[in-house]
């Protein structure tokens, strides 16, 4: 994303992990149990740590930027219909992470709790049924996506 210090760059589907599997330094481990490598970082390469559940807090607070506020709508919409409450979900990608671009990023919630994220499926699912909620990528394909989507082949 432009405008700040630090440039960040959106990937598609697998782009991330094909970066973050071949650039240098590698950010992989070898996970033990499983013995098979995944994307990650050691200790000594983290600069800091975010919890999900307290940055979504900290966003709820902040006035004037419409991203958050949409997102506060979607929280608000589920938690009237369910019996979820703010505490049961936490925000990642750009928005935790403050790079996000009002105009353009999307909404990246998490929920914790199996019992919770059944009550969301099926809140959600009555919200897209006859609800204010629709899906709009209900007719969209990779191979044919709509106009708006602009795709950009990283890796060789």
């Amino acid at each position: 994303r432009d405008g700040l210090p630090t440039k960040y760059y959106k990937f598609y589907f697998d782009g991330g992990l094909k970066f973050a599997m071949n650039h240098t330094p590698p950010y992989r481990l070898v996970h033990k149990p499983l013995d098979i490598e995944m994307v990650g970082v050691r200790d000594r390469q983290l600069s800091r740590v975010v919890r999900p559940e307290l940055r979504l807090q900290e966003l709820i607070e902040t006035e004037g930027d419409p991203l958050i506020e949409a997102c506060e709508e979607v929280l608000d919409l589920v938690t009237d219909s369910s019996s979820l409450n703010l505490g049961d979900f936490g925000v990642f990608g750009s928005l935790a992470h403050r790079f996000h671009n009002p105009r353009y990023s999307d909404i990246d919630l998490i929920i914790y709790g199996i019992r919770e994220l059944q009550e969301l499926r099926a809140t959600l699912t009555e919200l897209y049924r006859g609800g204010p909620l629709r899906n709009e990528f209900e007719d969209w394909t990779s191979e044919d996506p709509p106009a708006h989507w602009n795709f950009t082949h990283y890796a060789k």
